[in-house]
């Protein structure tokens, strides 16, 4: 029987980034360089590939990931609660998340003689095991109350400052984890900050060679493309 496997982002996390459920999200095509074309996909197809996970991967993915990232995204605070609540039920999920994402890295997947599967199941039972992220990082929410949506790289991880690292569950939360004993939600409502945070993650695409940016608004991608290409040939001139 064949499946279809997401790579890298589960299609629950793709759909949230989906204007209406069913209807195409817009993503850069970082191999459509120099044109970096806006294209759009859909959550049940982005980035998959018949039979790349076997049957078992992909039950342990389903069981142990996707089924938690609507519980995670039910469990954030209301965008529009300013109260300040410690973040505690979710953290063995997020790290999870995590875990699967560092895992399912295809770069990684290409330099390892291993199967990706054998990976996936290696790599995340090693970090769950010796704690390697919970050592490294506690975790948090990042809330986005801007009218600007949070952008995902198509490995799903945006590193601020080598100390933090920003996962976007949807265009309105994220998961935060970052080097500090703070444990409380984070919340950002600056427009400029949360494009900030965006022009980030698509430099890190373009740099780490990541396949797309995806984007529930294609006006925030052409901005973040026009910056880029504006910049790029000032560079060159």
């Amino acid at each position: 029987m064949s499946i279809l496997s997401h790579i890298v982002l589960s299609k629950v996390v793709l759909s949230k980034f989906e204007p209406v459920k069913g209807e195409p999200f817009c993503w850069i095509d970082y191999s459509s360089s120099p044109q970096y074309l806006i294209r759009r996909g859909l959550a049940a197809s982005f980035n998959t590939k018949e039979n790349y996970y076997t049957p078992e991967v992909e039950e342990y993915l389903s069981r142990t990931v996707e089924t938690h990232i609507n519980q995670l995204l039910d469990q954030a605070p209301d965008i529009s609660d300013e109260d300040i609540v410690v973040f505690e039920k979710s953290q063995d999920m997020a790290y999870s998340y995590l875990e699967a994402l560092i895992s399912r890295d295809i770069a990684f997947h290409k330099e390892r003689k291993e199967s990706p599967s054998e990976i996936v199941m290696s790599l995340t039972t090693i970090m769950k095991n010796e704690g390697t992220l919970r050592k490294r990082f506690n975790v948090s929410y990042l809330v986005n109350q801007s009218k600007v949506p949070f952008t995902l790289p198509s490995n799903g991880i945006i590193q601020i400052n080598k100390k933090a690292l920003i996962c976007p569950i949807s265009p309105r939360v994220a998961l935060y984890f970052y080097n500090s004993t703070d444990n409380h939600y984070k919340y950002v409502d600056g427009d400029d900050l949360v494009m900030e945070i965006n022009r980030i993650a698509f430099r890190q695409a373009f740099t780490n060679k990541c396949s797309a940016l995806i984007c529930s608004e294609k006006s925030v991608l052409d901005t973040l493309k026009d910056e880029f290409l504006s910049d790029k040939q000032q560079t060159n001139d």
